[in-house]
């Protein structure tokens, strides 16, 4: 019996089951394109709703200047805050349609980049997966921020 044989098969059962493991480049290539797909859709989805509520809002927000310029010989300053307030609540529409929207890309964001790390192993895995998550709380809170920086934009508009 040659004593080569047994390593041969050892060496070869060992290589086929690391690579059961781990995605194929084609498998890994698929799940991405699948996530991209998804998350476009989702921002696509999220855009398009945002697009309605800033439309509606700013459809209030005419109506409202329109009545304003009526009401305003009898009672100027009363319309003057009407005007104020549909301000501020279209500028809150517009803020919380956008922020939806940086969420919505965020999270998509962050499903494709965990298809990618679906590619890797071990160290290279958990870092992979440890940098796409901390990418998703840094965009989530950016986009809060500029949702609240807006909020106190709209509250200063109301106290006119």
């Amino acid at each position: 019996m040659n004593l080569r044989t047994p390593f041969l098969a050892s060496a070869i059962l060992a290589a086929l089951s690391l690579t059961a493991c781990q995605e194929t480049g084609s498998e890994t290539r698929e799940d991405v394109a699948k996530a991209q797909a998804k998350a476009n859709e989702a921002s696509a989805e999220a855009r398009a709703e945002a697009d309605r509520q800033v439309a509606k809002a700013q459809q209030e927000m005419q109506e409202t200047n329109q009545q304003a310029a009526q009401d305003m010989s009898a009672t100027n300053d009363a319309a003057s805050e009407d005007v104020h307030e549909e301000h501020a609540d279209l500028t809150r529409e517009q803020a919380d349609a956008r922020y939806k929207v940086l969420v919505t890309d965020a999270e998509g964001a962050y499903k494709v980049a965990q298809e990618q790390c679906d590619a890797l192993t071990g160290e290279q895995k958990d870092a992979c997966e440890t940098t796409a998550k901390a990418a998703l709380d840094v965009s989530k809170a950016q986009a809060k921020a500029e949702l609240e920086r807006h909020e106190q934009s709209a509250d200063a508009m109301e106290s006119k």
